[in-house]
């Protein structure tokens, strides 16, 4: 177990080396790009998007992995330790699991065990040993939130006692740690466990108490909570306005740019100068829809219930306000160091067709299906082939941890 991971711990060491701080924003490119923006209101949300842009360097994941490790060892009521690394190696959490289980090794001598699954033979083999789930970044807390609840439900309908769970992350967001205080329980977990408890539907919870401990090196603030209300929206609107999501941070780090649900993947890595056609045709019913995630911190900061009302008044008044721009077309000033300027013959598809093909070339998808635009699905196609052709020459660096280099 030593020799393997020091022999894959190396390679990502090797990879530090090469890459660690190469992706800072580039502050000069990223003035160029705010003052490129058309209209003050734009150039206001492009600035606020990028002072409240976070960038953690490979340097400082290693940093941030031992420092959450220390506090986990301090807790550990075992020696005995497994570590969740699920099946698939092209996966950053699996690196950032080989980075903890060196530290683990040379600097808290223990080795741990690693699982590619959780079932009950797996937990039954645990018991009151310990458990440790690393990862780099919880963004909303979901996918943790459900790895979690599917452990609970296992261990719990096989009465088995899980004590000595611990999680560990390099950053959460607020709205990712909230999520976690509380693990919900998806329908099918309900209806498990009114089958093993033989109680009505109605009596199970919507939560359950499960005895983990969270550890994590950094917290992000979301923009709904560092900006006003319109300002955040101004940037959903004009850098990610079809994601149901809605990105409530702006983060990236030198090996990843998570997708546009998780935060703002198109406008880091392009940096898109905004056309006049921004109309989102089709769309209204869709902006609705991804707004609405809004709806509760509105109604919670007015202490008022209008929030579906205000989200219906933003979109009228932004969409008025648009339709009176002079004409111009999509361009690009990507700001971020090591990123290369789209390739010409790239580019001119997309200055020269609605900006929506390249803002969200897949939630739009559902638009175009909706109104069996034949013509307009096939150019999304070719948007979406365009802009993996560009994803794949730009983002070698960030995703090197996919090309299998790892064993």
């Amino acid at each position: 177990m030593d020799l393997f991971i020091n022999k894959n711990f190396n390679i990502i060491r090797k990879i530090n080396e090469q890459i660690s701080g190469t992706h800072e924003i580039d502050q000069e490119k990223a003035k160029l790009w705010i003052d490129s923006q058309i209209t003050e209101r734009r150039r206001n949300a492009a600035k606020n998007l990028i002072d409240n842009t976070k960038y953690v360097t490979f340097d400082e994941i290693f940093y941030y992995i031992f420092n959450v490790l220390m506090d986990i060892r301090s807790n550990l009521k075992t020696n005995k330790v497994y570590m969740y690394v699920g099946n698939d190696k092209t996966k950053s959490n699996y690196f950032i699991s080989i980075i903890g289980a060196y530290y683990l090794i040379n600097n808290f001598e223990l080795t741990p065990i690693f699982i590619n699954d959780i079932n009950i033979d797996i937990l039954n083999e645990i018991k009151n040993d310990s458990l440790i789930i690393l990862d780099d970044m919880m963004y909303s807390g979901k996918q943790m939130s459900q790895l979690l609840e599917n452990i609970y439900i296992t261990a719990f309908v096989n009465d088995i006692k899980l004590n000595n769970v611990y999680i560990g992350v390099v950053g959460v967001t607020s709205n990712s740690k909230t999520r976690l205080e509380k693990i919900t329980l998806s329908t099918s977990t309900r209806k498990i466990l009114k089958d093993h408890l033989k109680i009505n539907f109605r009596d199970i919870p919507y939560y359950c108490e499960f005895p983990y401990k969270l550890f994590y090196g950094f917290k992000v603030k979301g923009l709904d909570e560092t900006l006003s209300i319109n300002e955040f929206l101004d940037i959903l609107y004009y850098f990610s306005p079809f994601t149901t999501g809605d990105p409530k941070v702006s983060i990236y780090f030198d090996h990843k740019i998570a997708d546009d649900i998780s935060t703002f993947y198109r406008p880091l890595l392009y940096g898109p100068v905004l056309p006049s056609n921004i109309d989102y045709r089709l769309s209204t019913d869709r902006l609705f829809e991804s707004f609405k995630s809004m709806v509760p911190l509105i109604n919670y900061k007015y202490n008022n219930n209008i929030g579906y009302k205000y989200i219906e008044e933003y979109i009228e008044n932004i969409t008025l306000e648009e339709k009176n721009l002079n004409y111009s077309k999509l361009s690009f000033v990507p700001f971020m160091n090591g990123i290369p300027t789209i390739p010409t013959m790239n580019l001119d598809f997309f200055i020269n067709s609605p900006y929506y093909y390249f803002v969200s070339t897949e939630g739009m998808l559902y638009e175009i299906e909706k109104y069996e635009i034949e013509q307009e699905e096939d150019l999304l196609n070719v948007a979406s082939k365009i802009l993996s052709l560009y994803n794949n020459d730009i983002t070698k660096s960030f995703t090197w941890y996919k090309n299998k280099i790892l064993f």
